[in-house]
This record gives C-alpha cells, structure tokens and sequence, in this order.
C-alpha cells in the first residue's frame, strides 16, 4: 500500500511493567500493508528486558530501530526510545532530550511524547496505553484527544498491571478500552480506511461486547448507548469505580499517581455532598434519585448538572451494592430567584447535614468508646504506681538490713584478723595432710585429712621416723633453720602397703611454746604410676610417629617406584614402535623390536595384575576355588613358565620334584602364582651364570618346596620385611633390579589362605637365599570334599578359530585393527565395528559365532549390547557366545560382565594365546566343555 510521507498517522504506544510484551502481542496482529508507524515509550522500569528492541524485533517483520536524534520517522516502521532520555517530534522527526536531573521533577516520557505528537499530527495521531504502574500517559491522552487524536487503552482486566490503562480511561478522552487484540485490529482498520478518519467503536460498546455476545441488536443498543446516553460510572456500595462511561472529565477529576477507584476522591468540586445523598438515597429506597441542579466547579467555572443515581440488581453472590451514577445535562438553566429551586436545594442540603450529624455521632459514639478505654487503662496504670512504690518501699528496707549487716560484719573482721593470720601460716606449707612436731621430734597434732588419709599418727609417723633420709632432713630443720620440699621415699604404710610419698617441713614460730615443725606427707604413688604411663604413651607414640613417617616415606618410594616400573616398558613401547615406523629395519631386527614390544606388554600386564591383586587382597576380594592339586604337576607348570627367563641369564636350572607325594588341597591357578613368583624372584637377583634350585617333598607332614639361588641374598636386618608391601632392601636410584616390592607379599597372603607358612633364609650378601613354602597335605578322607582336579588352573584344549565367524567391537582404533589382525591370522573370518550401534547393524546379516567386545564405548557400552542381543532369542542369534575385554579388572566388574550375559571376562592387556583358548572353548563344538573350565579366570 502506497502511502504519502506527510499522510500516514503515526501510533505512540505507552506502557511500563508488561509493556514489553503486550507491545509485542499487537505488533504480531498488525500485518503490512497498513501504512502506519509505531513509536514505541516505555516508563522506567527494573523488570523490563535489557534490549527490548531485540526482543520486539522477534515478534514483527516490520524494521525495529532504537530512536537516535534527527531520525525521520518512516511508515511500516518500528521505533523504541532509549530508557536514558526523552523523544519529541517535529515534522515526523524525532528529537532526543536528556533525562532532567532533578530527581524532584517527575519524569514523564510517555506523556512528553503524547503531547508533542499531538502538537505535530493533530487528527492523525493515535495514542495508545498499555499494561504498567502509575498515571503516565493520562494527560497525553488528553492531548492527543483535544487535537481530535485517536485513543486506545488496554482493558486492565487484561493487563499484567491495569494501573496505567485504568489512570487513562478515567481521563474520560480515551475512545476504546479493549484486549490488545481487538486494539490491533482496530488500528488495523483505522490504517486501511481510505479517509484515514475512521473512528473505533465506543468504549461502552466494547464493554458490553465483553458481557455478552455481539450480535446485530447488541452493537445497535451499544451504538444508541454512546450517542445518547450521558456520561457516568459504575461504583459498588463502598463507592468504588467499576466502570467509566463516556467522557466524565467535566465531573471526574483523576489525580496522576493516585489510585483511580475511588468516586468522592476524584469527583470535582461541588458533586461530594450530592453523590453522598443521592447514593444513600437511592440504598435506602432502592429507587432512582435525581439530585438537580448540581454546581460543578472546572477551572475556575461553574456550570450545573443533574447527579441521577439508580440502584443495579447485583447478582445473589455478591455482598455489595451496585450503583451507574449518570451526570445530565439540566433541560433548562435554572432562574434566578427560583423558591422551587431554593427549596430543592434547602432539602438537599438539610439531607447532607442530616447525614453529617450521623456521622459526627458515630464518631462521637467511638469517641465515648475510646474515652471508656482510656479512663480503664489509666487506673491499671495507677495500680501498676502502687505496686512499684510498695516495691520500692520494700527495696529501701533490705537496703537497711544490708547496712545493718554490713557494719556487723565490719566488726566481726577485726576479731577474725588472728585467726586469719594463722590460717595463712598453715596454707603456706603444703595442702596435704600434715603433721605439727615439736623440736624433739616428738607429735604435737595431726590435722583431719591425715587421719583420714594414713590412720593414728604416732603409727604412722614413728615409722617414716625411721627412715635416715627423713630424720637426717629433720635434724636439718630443727639445728639449721633449713626447710625441705618434695623429699620423696617409699615406703611401708599400714593398710595401705607400699606407697611412694613426697615430704615438705619447715619452721613454724608461735609466741607461747617455741618453735614447732610443719611436716606435710603427700602420697604421690598415683602421680609416679601415671607419669610412668605417660613416658610409656610418650614412647609409644614416638614409635608409632616414626612408623607412620616409614610408611609416608614408603608410600613416597613406592608412588616413584611405580612411575618408574610403569615408565619404563612405556619407554619400551614408544621407541619400538618409532624404530617400526621408520621401515627400515631388517627382518632380523624387526623380530627382536616384536620381542622387545613383547616383553614390555608383558611386563606391564604383570605390574597390573600385581597390583590388581594387592587390591583384592586388602579389600578381602580375592576368592579361590580348592580342588584337589598333584603339587608336583602344579609346580613343573611354574616351572616351565620361568624356564625362559633363566635361559635368557643362561642360569642352571635345577628341579627334583618327588613323584609320589601325596595331593595337596588349594587353587592350581594360585599355587602356580607362588612358585612362579619365586621362582621370578630367584632368576631376578641370582646373577648371570648361576644357579636355582627347586625342590617338591614332604617335610613335617607337609608338602614342602624350596626355592635356593646363588644370588645377591638379603641382610639379616631386612629378612623381617621381606614379605611386607612395598618392601624393597635396594631402594636408591641406583637400584640394579626393578618391580614394586608386591610379588613376596602376594605369596604370604596365597600361602596364608592354603593353611601354609613361608619363610627366607640367607647368609647375608652375595651369599644366596632359600625360600620355603610348607602346605599341608591333603588326607584321604578330604578327597572326596575337594573332588578331583588338575595340577594346572586350566586343562589343555586345542586351540583353533580356523572358520570361525567372530564379530568385533572395540571404540579404540589400534585394539580394533590389532584384535582383528590377529583373529584373522589364526584363520577366523573376522568383522569389525567402533560402536554398538555399528555392531547391531552387521549382527543380524552376518551372525556370528563368537562375540568379542568392549565394555566401556561412548553413546552406548557393552553391557546394553549384550543385552541388546541376548534379546534376539536363540533363532536370530541371541545366544552367540561373548567374550568381554575391558580394562575393568576388578573382581566386581566381572561378576557384573557375568551377570550381564557375557561368557567370559578377560581383562586388557589382553593375552592373544588367553584369549584364543577362550574362544576356541567357546566355539558351538566346545560350548559343553566351557563351562567347567572357566570356574577360575586369572586376568578377571
């Protein structure tokens, strides 16, 4: 729609708390094409959103602009003015102002702008006021309505905060009072009119579209109501408004910042004592009244009305009274001298002073009351006086006994002040029993604590009496004036037997028998006994003090050691894999790389599974399965596992098991475990070229086995620690032997639980060791207990994969190649997936024999995966075998691998011979053997 630049109105748009929003909801009804502009004012407010034009931007597809100085204002256009300064406009520009810094001047942006968009536009301005607090915007109503301006308030019912559209329509110059809808589609019509001057409906037709529905005679009723009907309100019996009905400014008066329900607060002067009358009238007779000739005061003139006050039939639920208060236009101007007009007013007035004498004399009846209440709360307060000054009274009497007592007590000092002395004589010494002696020795008096403490004291003193130490220091006393303090002795009491005592005396004068001896006897047996405690507690905690800086330097040695154990096959790892990657290295050289990679993984694996081991064992985890072991076998098994090892230091090694000893009650797999780890151990410290030497036999009723070498041996001071944690004699930097100090503890706890005993033996450095294990042997009745079993934790299989279909599912890219590399060469016929999701897809078409995954993966892991598949039911492959690889090693991960339908639990580093005997077990041909064999599974 074409629109001249000088014709198109332009909307100022109102509000404060909640504007924001309802300023949003209108633009979201107004689409293009109406040719309008949109200035948008917000009064202050702490609520409102940081960037409102942001935000009205998100519900218009016309332009939002924040308004800047000298901006010309555009149709179709949306302006927002900035929270910091005031907008005018002059010739469709916008002018920015500064906020007045006199906090005592109100600041009014709304009604600043109303104003001047008035002065600019005239009859092509339109003013709307929407949700907020406070009057602002009133008077720019006002303004925009006396330049024949369109005015537009939102229903307050409808508002968040109706403060600010109720201030406006009770102005009496707002045109429509509706929902921001209906606003919008009235300005929308307005836009649209090619005159540009059509008006919107009434806002008594509105009001009445609220109550019922607008059909035709409805809208010609409400049409009637506006052109017709005077204007007036709508005020419940506490006279409060409740509705506005057309322009009431000539009689209303509404007050910026004030509430705006109240009818006598804003009604203009002259129309109080008429409403009053009128309202009480028409309560009373429940019938119309009609007050005419009303005066009304308005800016200094006076013109007349007629108050006509009917009475509205409330509904039955409501407790008020409802009243429509109209102001008529008189049919005629009174004349003057009117005696039927004088006397009309006589009675109007008589009526009003009726009512006034009412009302002083209820208030003259609350007065009374209050007068009533008065008198009564001063005589409680005259009693209250009485009591104080009995109170007082009684006071000022004990003030006189204290007197009296005090100068008694005064008196009483001065006869005390002997007796006083004397007290202070006796404190001096010791405040324990004592003893008065006169020169010779002899006992003069024994105070009451001696007697209850020691019994007689001629008993009691004639014996320490004896004693030379004390009568020498006696004699001191009395020949040399010297006194002594703390002399303790033990000695013999009566009924109390041997008691230690600590002995003070000294010389007491007395004016009238000479000189006598104080002796004070303290019986300090529990004050020795407890300081004796003391230097043991002392003691004791000084050791446990240096035992917990040992076991902090420990922790310390052990932190460093295993970054260095943990390091150093990592070290391995890296440079081999560098030196593969150059690929320039011969076969020959390419295999040592593969061994040395080899011996690094394993050697990391066993300071795993060492430490994994520790772990179950401190937390009492470490479960073993007894069955009946052939030791001889189980020992030849170790045997040959260390055999390697002794090759690579060219040592002798030298066996002599005894063939027919009988078996031994214990786990194959962890008594394999002992005579490894000795064995390890033996082959570590026994230097190139020398000898180890095991040997299986019956001693004590046992089966013993023996462990020698010729190695570096062990001083005589560590062989107490050589089975505790992390317990290594060669501790330094320079340390010619690695590990973490764990294998020789694994081995006590192992033997501990078979019901054995081990010990070392040495003649001190470089001159060997010997290992003893003693088990007991198993009796013939016990057989049947454990059953039969094997030396070995596991029995042979044969170990093929050839043809098998193995699915593989790993999240980590090296695993996954490694994994499926080495199944394939073993003649499997092997698919791979990096993730469950992956995995299902190829399961259904591939269906494979055997399942090999990971437990922890990203998105989904692998124990939803097996549930997912074990779901499938047996006829779409749900009962694959499974085999879980996980660096979750510990016993509870894998009863929870078990439990979640996994068939075995191997943990990474995984074994590729391990695993391939787990799965070859596995295969469909095997599956009845599997599951004898997996009761005990080393790297779980």
């Amino acid at each position: 729609m074409s629109e001249s630049p000088a014709t198109f109105p332009i909307v100022g748009v109102g509000a404060s708390v909640g504007g924001v929003e309802a300023f949003g909801e209108l633009l979201r009804e107004v689409p293009a094409g109406t040719g309008l502009a949109f200035v948008f004012v917000q009064h202050p407010d702490s609520t409102r959103p940081s960037d409102p034009t942001a935000t009205l931007a998100r519900t218009t597809s016309f332009p939002v602009l924040e308004v800047q100085e000298g901006m010309r204002v555009q149709p179709e256009h949306v302006y927002v003015v900035p929270s910091h300064a005031e907008v005018g406009i002059r010739k469709r520009t916008l002018a920015l102002f500064p906020r007045s810094a006199d906090e005592r001047k109100p600041y009014l942006p709304i009604d600043f702008f109303f104003k001047g968009l008035a002065a600019d536009l005239g009859n092509q301005a339109i003013g709307v006021v929407l949700s907020g607090t406070g009057s602002d915007g009133a008077e720019g109503v006002r303004a925009i309505k006396a330049e024949d301006g369109v005015t537009f308030a939102q229903d307050p019912g409808s508002a968040a905060f109706g403060a600010m559209p109720q201030a406006a329509v009770a102005t009496g110059a707002v045109d429509v009072c509706l929902p921001v809808p209906e606003i919008a589609r009235e300005i929308q019509r307005i836009g649209r009119h090619p005159a540009r001057d059509a008006r919107p409906v009434s806002s008594l037709t509105a009001w009445a579209r609220a109550a019922a529905a607008p059909d035709l005679v409805r809208r010609t009723q409400s049409l009637l109501l506006h052109h017709y009907a005077p204007p007036g309100v709508i005020v419940n019996g506490r006279m409060q408004i409740l509705h506005f009905q057309g322009r009431t400014e000539p009689f209303l008066d509404p007050v910026p910042g004030q509430s705006q329900y109240d009818l006598l607060s804003i009604a203009r002067r002259g129309l109080v004592a008429d409403l009053r009358v009128g309202i009480a009238r028409a309560r009373k007779t429940q019938a119309i009244v009609r007050q005419a000739g009303v005066r009304v005061e308005q800016d200094g003139s006076t013109r007349t009305c007629d108050v006509l006050v009917a009475p509205i039939s409330s509904p039955p639920e409501s407790p008020d009274d409802v009243f429509a208060v109209f102001f008529e236009e008189p049919p005629r101007a009174p004349e003057p001298g009117d005696l039927a007009q004088l006397d009309e007013d006589l009675s109007t007035t008589r009526d009003y002073l009726r009512w006034k004498v009412d009302e002083h004399r209820r208030a003259n009846e609350q007065l009374l009351l209050v007068n009533t209440q008065i008198i009564s709360r001063n005589e409680e307060l005259q009693c209250l006086y009485a009591e104080v000054q009995a109170a007082k009274e009684q006071i000022q009497t004990t003030n006189d006994e204290l007197a009296a007592l005090n100068q008694q007590t005064q008196a009483q000092l001065g006869a005390a002040e002997w007796a006083r002395d004397h007290a202070k004589a006796t404190v001096e010494a010791v405040p324990v029993p004592l003893v008065v002696l006169t020169e010779t020795l002899e006992i003069a008096s024994a105070n009451r604590a001696f007697e209850e403490q020691y019994g007689t004291a001629p008993v009691v003193v004639s014996g320490l009496l004896d004693n030379p130490r004390l009568r020498s220091a006696l004699e001191g006393v009395r020949q040399r004036n010297e006194s002594f303090l703390g002399l303790e002795m033990d000695c013999e009491l009566p009924r109390l037997g041997k008691r230690c005592l600590s002995l003070s005396a000294r010389f007491v004068p007395m004016p009238d028998t000479g000189r006598l001896i104080l002796l004070a006897i303290e019986d300090v047996t529990a004050r020795r006994r407890g300081e004796a405690e003391r230097a043991q507690l002392l003691r004791e905690s000084q050791a446990a003090k240096a035992s917990a800086e040992e076991a902090n330097r420990a922790k310390d040695i052990f932190l460093a050691t295993l970054s260095h154990e943990l390091r150093t096959p990592l070290s391995t790892l890296l440079l081999s894999a560098e030196l593969l990657r150059t690929g320039q290295l011969s076969e020959d050289k390419v295999r040592k790389v593969v061994d040395s990679i080899t011996r690094a993984t394993k050697a990391q694996a066993q300071l795993i599974e060492d430490l994994l081991d520790i772990s179950r064992i401190v937390t009492g985890q470490l479960k073993m399965e007894l069955r009946t072991v052939d030791l001889a076998t189980c020992v030849q098994a170790a045997v040959d596992a260390a055999t390697p090892a002794a090759e690579m230091k060219h040592l002798a090694m030298e066996v002599d098991l005894a063939a027919s000893l009988a078996p031994v009650p214990g786990d194959p797999a962890r008594l394999q475990q002992v005579v490894w780890n000795l064995l390890a151990n033996a082959v570590k410290f026994t230097p190139e070229g020398g000898r180890v030497r095991l040997t299986v036999d019956a001693a004590e009723g046992c089966g013993r086995i023996r462990v020698t070498d010729t190695g570096v041996g062990i001083d005589a001071a560590f062989v107490p620690h050589l089975f505790d944690r992390f317990s290594q004699e060669d501790r330094g930097q320079t340390r010619a032997h690695g590990g973490l100090g764990l294998g020789l503890a694994i081995v006590r706890h192992l033997v501990d639980a078979h019901g054995g005993s081990v010990h070392a033996e040495s003649a001190g450095k470089g001159m060997g060791s010997t290992f003893t294990v003693l088990l007991p042997l198993m009796k013939a009745s016990e057989r049947r207990r454990y059953g039969n079993g094997h030396g070995t934790p596991a029995g042979e299989t044969t170990v093929s994969i050839k043809g098998a279909r193995i699915l593989v599912v790993e999240d980590d890219p090296g695993t996954r190649e490694t994994l499926t590399e080495m199944l394939s060469l073993n003649g499997a016929d092997v698919r791979a997936a990096a993730s469950a999701a992956v995995a299902m897809d190829i399961f259904g078409a591939f269906r494979p024999e055997l399942l090999v995954c990971d437990i922890a993966m990203p998105d989904e892991d692998g124990y939803s995966l097996i549930g997912r598949i074990r779901a499938l039911g047996r006829d779409r492959g749900g009962q694959v075998p499974a085999v879980a690889i996980t660096a979750l090693a510990a016993a509870e991960d894998r009863q929870d691998a078990l439990g979640a339908g996994f068939d075995r639990h191997l943990a990474k580093p995984v074994d590729v011979d391990r695993l391939l005997v787990a799965l070859s077990r596995l295969l469909p041909t095997a599956a009845t053997s599997s599951a004898a064999a997996d009761r005990y599974t080393p790297d779980a």
